[in-house]
């Protein structure tokens, strides 16, 4: 019976060993709850912000800013996300600039080609009024040549017809120019 109460006791714990045991149980589980929150806080945190401020940087949003807290690393990659979004702000707005520029630039050259466009169309409109002049005032000088010896009756009849004759060809003449002219425009 001795026997078996020490086999009895031997396999039974004492109570400050399971008390231990919970401790040390508890000690851990803390252990583990804090270092989940530390670790949430300090690091998963700061980069799921970064992560978000970077997609929406990627997206095209103008002011991000993120956050800098957290471990030491994040807060070094938090910086320097900062300062990159900084330079790019930095850059869109000349970019931007630029373009303003280069838009003036283009509506400038557009005036400039228009006037350009409208000289040389009113050049046109000058030789064309002067090849025109040209083209009529010389069967009119004919005629009025031919018109000025009739006039002075020193013709024969033959003369006479003849000079109505080339009289009636040039002003047909101007009449061909006449309506080319007006078949052209």
């Amino acid at each position: 019976s001795q026997a078996a109460a020490e086999v009895a006791g031997a396999h039974s714990k004492p109570p400050l060993a399971d008390l231990l045991l919970f401790y040390v149980s508890m000690t851990g589980l803390a252990v583990l709850v804090f270092t989940y929150f530390a670790l949430t806080h300090l690091i998963v945190r700061p980069l799921d912000q970064l992560t978000r401020s970077s997609a929406m940087l990627a997206s095209g949003s103008a002011v991000v800013r993120v956050p800098e807290n957290g471990a030491l690393e994040v807060v070094r990659l938090a910086v320097t996300f900062n300062e990159m979004a900084a330079q790019l702000r930095a850059e869109r707005g000349a970019l931007e600039r630029r373009l303003g520029e280069l838009e003036q630039a283009t509506s400038d050259l557009k005036a400039a080609q228009e006037q350009l466009i409208h000289g040389e169309k009113l050049a046109s409109v000058g030789r064309l009024a002067a090849g025109v002049a040209h083209e009529i005032g010389n069967p009119l000088a004919a005629i009025l040549g031919l018109v000025e010896l009739l006039r002075e009756g020193a013709l024969s009849v033959e003369e006479s017809a003849e000079f109505l004759a080339r009289i009636q060809r040039e002003t047909e003449r101007i009449n061909d120019i006449i309506r080319d002219l007006l078949d052209f425009s």
